[in-house]
């Protein structure tokens, strides 16, 4: 990516591969060899209507985020989570989170709502008025 002249705003991966704790070194390793001083977070925003489906597992990505941040200092949003319930949510109440990362697939096949939704005015639904930002901004 570097040698294309393009200037890395963070870590991710597909299938969030890198939030699987066997690569917590390994990708502490490369965001400091590469000097990359943002990551991306598991998920930690789910709506209340959701059901819980396993309370140690929230414990467990809890425990994640905060040794992401801590362990080699690192910036990440403050959430993050799928559009569909970042819209189910901020429709009905004012979130708490500063910066929110929403995962989006825009033309995947499996997504076709969340594709016309991103096509509508959503923001114009919100309970609070909202920036859109890259990850150099975070």
């Amino acid at each position: 990516v570097r040698s294309a002249c393009i200037n890395i705003s963070h870590l991710d991966s597909h299938f969030h591969a890198h939030t699987h704790p066997g690569l917590f070194l390994t990708l502490k390793a490369v965001q400091k060899a590469h000097k990359i001083g943002r990551v991306r977070l598991t998920k930690n925003v789910y709506d209340v209507d959701a059901p819980v489906d396993n309370n140690f597992l929230r414990f467990k990505k809890r425990l994640w985020n905060v040794g992401l941040r801590r362990y080699i200092a690192t910036g990440t949003t403050s959430g993050f989570t799928e559009f569909s319930t970042f819209l189910a949510i901020a429709s009905r109440t004012t979130l708490r989170h500063e910066t929110l990362e929403l995962m989006v697939h825009p033309g995947h096949p499996e997504y076709e709502q969340e594709t016309a939704e991103l096509g509508t005015r959503w923001q114009t639904g919100l309970q609070q008025p909202i920036t859109l930002i890259s990850y150099h901004e975070v």
